[in-house]
């Protein structure tokens, strides 16, 4: 920009909270716990070095679409929190050999709580250049004030105003809740098997209560393994598995009102953009917008029904040898 007053600092804030327990129920029964939470805020403070109610203005007459008076985003921020439970339970019993059986309960939560105000004021000002484009010795122009801006009444191709309106405490929730078993099981000193299931569901809710999608999936973890002396040196083995991956939150966030302000674009109609305080005169801007995009109303976006989360499925058969030099 070559406006000092559209510069600022983006404060960002991060805090990370992780609570543990690992316990021995029995000499063959373990426990574990953990809980973990990730506070984090980006640009709580917005807006330029201008007034808060000064407006934003761009330049579309000289291509490089500089701004003016204000800057981007007001305060509050953008907030990302994220929080895992996680608990596990080990039995190591001895039948049919040895068995390391683990089973356990995960949950995942992204948010997104942002009104995601795009200005102080809320509007945005696009002109047609400047009246006098006289310019200093060091190439800046002259006179930037907005009685030089050049105003087109009747063309929303050179003038206009943007309405950005943000809807306030909208969330948007990614949830994954897992549930997993998995026998780690050496038969005898040739045989060892691995034997697990998982079972994954995937949500995502807006702050209206509507469900994005609920998508589930189940995944084996299978593995044979063949010691066929029974000393290391010539070993088979066989596994085959499936992972579930998560949907991405940004892309759910763009079904959602979090984030997404209510956009109305006017065509300018004659007089002063501005009143005598600064704030916008709507009196010089047509009554109804020529272009609107209301997530609430006009939902634009949506996700798929028939979605399915991304899925790798892993086959592998494997030969060792070990000629005992390592």
């Amino acid at each position: 920009s070559t406006s000092i007053a559209t510069l600022s600092s983006q404060n960002d804030e991060f805090a990370y909270t992780t609570y543990g327990y690992t316990g021995t129920l029995l000499d063959n029964l373990l426990l574990e716990v953990r809980l973990n939470d990730k506070k984090e805020t980006l640009g709580k403070t917005g807006g330029g070095q201008g007034p808060k109610n000064a407006q934003m203005w761009f330049n579309l007459g000289n291509g490089s679409y500089d701004a003016y008076d204000n800057g981007y985003f007001a305060d509050g921020g953008d907030s990302r929190p994220v929080k895992t439970r996680n608990l596990s339970v080990t039995w190591l019993p001895e039948w049919m050999g040895s068995h390391e059986i683990k089973g356990g309960y995960q949950w995942f939560q992204s948010q997104r709580n942002s009104a995601n105000a795009q200005t102080p004021s809320n509007y945005m000002i696009y002109f047609n250049d400047f009246i006098n484009t006289a310019r200093d010795s060091g190439g800046y122009l002259v006179d930037t004030s907005v009685a030089n801006r050049a105003l087109v009444v009747g063309d929303a191709d050179q003038t206009f105003m943007e309405w950005w309106q943000p809807i306030e405490g909208a969330t948007t929730k990614n949830t994954v809740t897992s549930f997993y078993v998995n026998d780690k099981w050496k038969l005898n000193s040739s045989w060892s098997f691995n034997i697990g299931l998982r079972h994954d569901n995937f949500k995502s809710q807006d702050d209206l209560g509507r469900d994005n999608f609920s998508i589930s999936g189940v995944s084996p973890r299978l593995a044979a393994i063949w010691d066929i002396q029974a000393n290391a040196k010539h070993v088979v083995s066989a596994n085959y598995s499936v992972y579930l991956g998560q949907v991405i939150q940004g892309a759910t966030d763009a079904t959602s009102p979090a984030g997404n302000p209510i956009y109305r674009a006017y065509t300018y109609i004659g007089g002063n953009a501005l009143k005598t305080d600064g704030s916008i005169n709507l009196a010089a801007f047509s009554s109804e917008p020529y272009v609107i995009d209301d997530p609430l109303t006009l939902r634009l976006t949506s996700t798929d029904k028939g979605m399915k989360p991304p899925k790798m499925t892993e086959v592998q058969v494997n030969y060792k040898y070990d000629d005992g030099t390592g």
